[in-house]
């Protein structure tokens, strides 16, 4: 039975979401991904290993005579260290109408592809031979410089200045406009640049553009060329072109630990460099291959190499990508495919150092390595504006590469082009399709695991897969040339079927690299694509496994497919996610097919925020005011509220899914809780934004009544052409209501009288006394036209799943589609769906109803974690894209710590309890036992408990579910009341002895004020002690002879002590008149005892109860004697005599 209830209203502030929350958001999902730690770690490694080869080679400069700096018009050149042969080792620039030739143009406000990207929001990083010239105009065009120089050298570089401007350039002067002319660039020069790299890389920057290299091979150093491979290996090839070296392993660790990070790399200019002496040919040798040196070759970044301009952008024949004289050519030792990727790099007009208006034309792959990093930043502006995140670097590395523009002499890759010419605006459109005509998703591979999907071609053009992963670095061959040693050590391999076909990735060969790509497995790449050039209609498995093992795993790969039937896997969306101790709620929309242009209006609510009472465009009308009923078995936000219409989401209320509370589809509805007061009925009004019915539109909707169990609920439908007042509304439903039943059931009406006007409908609730009305699946649409529904429904006639229809149909008495005629169903049929886990562990959890859209994971272990989820569906068999991403902390329970504060008076102790986690939580005071005595709940990070009893206490702490351990105990008591147990005595001393005044007080928190004669002593000269327990006067004189007394301030009060004089004798006197010396007094444990004339027998030592503590006998009239010191305090030493004896205290401290 559903029963209704009244509620305390509770008022929920809603924080209104700025546009730079996404931003923000994404960063945090970039950050839980990174390991900072070790991010952080490698930086300072890498800047102590730099500082101290860069130390070693000016040491060397010094004594050889070699050039630190030089900069000319033509390159920049600075020492960086020493190569392990001992020849210095440079980073040179890679110097020799960029956004025409790869289509980046396209994807500008006002492009053809009517994108309007321009990099706002976006920060993309630049490594360079000095500073840029930030006070430039091109960079200034939005009223403050965009460009922010992050380590100031000081040096100016036209370099530096002209490759931010190809990244970043405002457009000032539009032939220099940049790549992204709204963006944000962070410079740095390259001095200690892979430490740099990895800080910024671990603060979240996503990529950045490095337009140099270390010289190899022959290098021009501004007045001649010089040979600087190393001999003992070989005289004719500087080995590291190339070759896979410490620096590729450095860098491609930083891209393992950073897996939103890309970094862009020109290939160099090396090819045909040197002055061709004998016994050292030209780099690239007499075939111009194997010229890409050190960093080029690392597996994890994207290698760019130089093009002509491309004249009007590609034409789609691959001769009209012309290639430069200077760019680096592949492959690697391994025969890997280097450089990944070209684009214009010869006589780029951009901006110059040497004025606020200065422009020059530069040539190199200095120039196209920042054209490509300027266009994906463009592509992750695009991708995180549509799907409210970033791409991992392998996606966007994987993106470019797939939607390349064919160039060089044969089809696929080779090792003069890479994979060809980027076009930024076929990667945008891949983006803007995902999900229909295109596939992008970001994957995990485990150990011995198979990855499949299924789908099938449209056949209006190539099908076309690509993979590609961030492979762990590899392990460097010893110094030598050309080894063959493969650097991938996680092989991932890709093949697609279609049943009788197999087709495989392209490959080359590494020791004949003029020779065309072919397709086969691919064993040295972390780069797969496959290309089936005409598919037809025909239905294929993409399969991806590995061979040998998987290390470091699982795998994170990413895949993208294009070529295929639009909307064939539609993913999940709306991922939320929330943590409650050590378990992840998750909720998730089912997929459904976008909303067809000729829906006027299709609205399932699943977009609102939960339990919200103002959903705009919507408008809600409560004209009678009352408070509303709520439930007697769960809670909701703003249960009883007054007002119409609240989004309700039965899966987040108090007690989740109550049985008859389901959406028609999706999860979310509208519902309107009917009045508490009865008198009069209901009139809550839901009314449309205004709409323009040019045509015969329907509008329907479902609804149905929570219960009938106080009447069924009532409604009225009406339509407005004048206003959306509520009086301006025609009533256009049958009779004077419709009663709803409690079966979801669909309302329609024609709306093809009003053709040619703008209109607005309301749904009027106008129950009397009843519960609840639900709402969901408003639909505006031609009545002839394109309707698109949820996954699927079911009648007594027909099945229709996830489909586009044409059709006649009506409405019975179940409002039930009766007669549907249509195109084919669609081919895939969703079945259910895949949760993954990624993060502090990895999981799968696979749910196989279409209709549970939630799921708890629980008894996790504190820590990141990151979840998605994917619809699987069958006929064929394959999985979506995945969804949104969530990820979350699940926290180490709180820590919780004790303190006292006690008290003077009885029973009026305080115990602070304190959290090491802040945010709300719950405080609790325990007994000894951990029993709770007491709670409080709020914002803190401690709570005192105030005015206890005497006792022992504990404290513990709970946050999101999560307990802490009890704390250690702490005890009340009453403190005792300030009192002097021990008065000081009287000193009679010789002059120039001591005197000492000992004063012992029961109490807490006490300070000693001593006064001679009333006046305020203070320590200094002969005084010591004037503030303690203890007053010691030194070299005592006249001076000193008077009367002292100490004042003892307590927490619990003050008294005074009794007098004590001082005055000068001869000591200590016996009975006889003999003075007698003691000394040390304070006594560490040795005591001296002097006598003047007789002696004493023996001495007694006592402590201030009496307690006899030591005896002994005196010998002589200087007596040394050893005290037990391991109590300190006040004793009483007794000199025995034959016929008397004399007492005395001494200290020992």
């Amino acid at each position: 039975m559903t029963l209704r209830t009244t509620a305390i209203i509770v008022l929920v502030m809603l924080l209104s979401q700025f546009i730079f929350a996404q931003t923000k958001a994404t960063k945090e999902a970039i950050l839980k991904a990174t390991n900072v730690e070790r991010l952080l770690e490698t930086s300072k490694y890498l800047e102590l290993k730099n500082e101290l080869n860069r130390a070693k080679a000016l040491e060397l400069a010094k004594e050889k005579g070699w050039i630190i700096r030089k900069e000319t018009d033509k390159m920049t050149m600075e020492l960086q260290g020493v190569t392990e042969d001992g020849k210095p080792l440079y980073y040179i620039t890679h110097n020799a109408d960029a956004a025409e030739s790869i289509s980046t143009d396209k994807v500008h406000p006002g492009g053809a592809a009517g994108l309007d990207l321009d990099g706002t929001g976006m920060i993309v990083g630049e490594w360079d031979g000095g500073d840029v010239l930030t006070s430039h105009q091109e960079f200034n065009n939005t009223g403050s410089s965009r460009v922010i120089d992050k380590d100031g050298t000081g040096t100016l570089s036209s370099h530096a200045t002209h490759v931010a401007g190809t990244i970043v350039a405002g457009g000032v002067q539009p032939s220099a406009k940049g790549m992204a002319p709204n963006a944000t660039l962070y410079a740095y020069d390259w001095s200690n640049d892979d430490a740099e790299m990895a800080a910024a890389a671990a603060n979240g920057l996503l990529m950045s553009n490095h337009s140099y290299g270390f010289t190899a091979g022959w290098y021009w150093n501004g007045s001649a060329w010089e040979w600087v491979g190393n001999t003992s290996i070989s005289s004719e090839e500087d080995y590291r072109f190339g070759f896979y070296g410490y620096y590729c392993q450095d860098w491609d660790n930083i891209a393992v630990d950073a897996p939103y990070y890309l970094i862009v790399k020109s290939a160099g200019n090396d090819r045909g460099d040197g002055a061709g002496e004998p016994g050292h040919p030209q780099d690239g040798g007499d075939d111009g291959y194997d010229c890409i040196a050190y960093i080029g070759n690392a597996k994890n970044v994207l290698t760019v190499g130089a093009t002509l301009d491309v004249i009007g952008g590609y034409n789609g024949n691959p001769s009209s990508v012309e290639m430069t004289s200077f760019s680096s050519w592949g492959p690697a030792d391994d025969g890997r495919i280097k450089p990944d990727i070209s684009a214009n790099g010869y006589v780029l007009y951009s901006s110059v150092e040497t004025g606020d208006n200065q422009y020059d034309t530069k040539s190199g792959t200095s120039m196209s390595s920042p054209s490509v990093t300027g266009s994906m930043i463009l592509l992750q502006e695009h991708y995180e504006e549509l799907y409210g995140t970033a791409m991992r670097a392998a996606t966007l590395k994987a993106l470019v590469i797939h939607t390349a523009d064919e160039a060089g002499p044969n089809d696929g890759p080779d090792y003069m082009f890479g994979w060809g010419l980027m076009n930024t605006k076929t990667a945008a459109e891949v983006i803007s399709n995902k999900g229909q005509a295109s596939y992008i998703n970001e994957e995990i591979l485990s150990d011995g695991d198979t990855y499949t999907i299924d789908v099938t071609a449209s056949g209006n053009g190539p099908l076309v897969a690509t993979i590609v992963w961030t492979d762990p670095a590899g392990t460097p061959a010893s110094a030598q040339l050309d080894p063959t040693d493969i650097m991938l050590v996680n092989d991932l391999d890709m093949n697609i079927t279609d049943g009788t076909n197999t087709y495989y990735p392209y490959m080359l060969d590494g020791q004949n690299p003029a020779n065309a790509a072919t397709t086969g497995d691919n064993n040295v790449d972390n780069v797969e694509k496959i290309f089936i050039a005409n598919p037809g209609t025909n239905t294929y498995t993409i399969t991806i496994d590995h061979d040998g093992t998987i290390t470091d795993g699982p795998q994170a790969f990413s895949l993208i497919v294009s070529g295929i039937e639009a909307g064939e896997f539609t993913a999940p969306r709306d991922l939320q996610a929330s943590v409650t101790g050590t378990t992840v709620d998750l909720i998730w929309t089912k997929p459904n097919e976008s909303t067809p242009s000729s829906d006027l209006l299709n609205d399932g609510f699943e977009s609102y925020t939960d339990f919200s009472l103002d959903f705009a465009p919507w408008t809600q009308v409560d004209n009678d005011g009352g408070s509303t009923w709520g439930s007697d078995s769960f809670d909701f936000t703003n249960e009883g509220y007054t007002g119409s219409f609240i989004v309700f989401n039965p899966s987040t209320v108090s007690s989740p899914n109550p049985a008859g509370w389901e959406a028609h589809s999706g999860s979310k509805y509208l519902a309107c809780f009917d009045a508490v007061t009865a008198s009069a009925p209901n009139d809550d009004w839901l009314i449309s934004p205004q709409l323009t019915i040019d045509g015969a539109y329907t509008l329907s909707f479902w609804a149905k009544s929570i219960t009938d169990q106080y009447g069924l609920e009532r409604i009225k439908v009406g339509i407005s052409t004048t206003g959306n007042a509520t009086g301006d509304f025609t009533i256009v439903s049958n009779g004077t209501y419709e009663e709803v039943p409690t079966a979801w059931t669909q309302y329609s009406y024609d709306l093809s009288s009003y053709s040619g006007s703008d209109i607005y409908f309301a749904i009027n609730c106008v129950s009397n006394d009843a519960f609840a009305l639900f709402i969901d699946d408003v639909l505006v649409t031609d009545a002839k036209g394109n309707v698109v529904y949820g996954n699927s429904f079911e009648n007594d006639d027909v099945q229709v799943t996830a489909q586009r229809a044409k059709g006649e149909w009506k409405r019975d008495e179940n409002t039930v589609f009766k007669s549907l005629t249509g195109p084919k169903s669609s081919k895939a049929t969703l079945s259910g769906y895949k949760l993954y886990r990624t993060g502090q562990s990895n999981a799968v959890f696979t749910i196989n109803s279409i209709a549970d859209t939630t799921y708890s994971d629980s008894n996790l272990d504190p820590g990141d974690y990151s979840y998605y989820v994917k619809a699987v569906y069958t006929s064929p068999n394959g999985e979506s894209a995945a969804s949104n991403t969530e990820s979350v902390t699940v926290e180490y329970p709180p820590v919780a710590s004790a303190q006292v504060t006690l008290s003077c008076a009885e029973n009026d102790g305080d115990v602070k309890v304190l959290s090491n986690r802040s945010g709300t939580q719950t405080f609790y005071l325990t007994d000894d036992a951990g029993n709770v005595l007491d709670n409080w709940t709020g914002d803190a990070t401690n709570y005192t408990f105030v005015d206890l009893a005497n006792g022992v206490y504990r404290g513990k702490v709970e946050k999101e579910g999560a307990v802490s351990n009890l704390s250690g105990s702490v005890e009340v008591y009453t403190l005792p009341q300030t009192a002097i147990n021990t008065q000081p005595d009287d000193a009679n001393v010789a002059e120039g002895e001591t005197a000492t005044f000992i004063v012992i007080a029961d109490g807490e928190n006490k300070d000693y004020e001593w006064r001679k004669d009333g006046v305020l002593l203070s320590n200094g000269g002969n005084i010591s002690g004037a503030t303690g327990s203890v007053l010691s006067v030194y070299n005592v004189t006249s001076a000193d002879e008077g009367v002292y007394q100490v004042t003892v301030v307590g927490q619990c009060g003050t008294v005074v002590s009794n007098e004590a004089v001082l005055s000068i004798g001869t000591g200590i006197f016996d009975a006889e008149g003999n003075r007698i010396n003691i000394y040390p007094n304070p006594t560490k444990g040795e005591l001296n005892i002097m006598f003047d004339d007789k002696a004493a027998e023996y001495y007694n030592l006592y402590d201030l109860t009496g307690r006899l503590i030591q005896r002994g006998n005196i010998y002589g009239n200087h007596h040394k004697m050893e005290i037990d010191n391991s109590n300190k305090g006040v004793y009483m030493i007794e000199l025995v005599f034959s016929d008397h004896a004399i007492r005395t205290k001494i200290i020992i401290d």
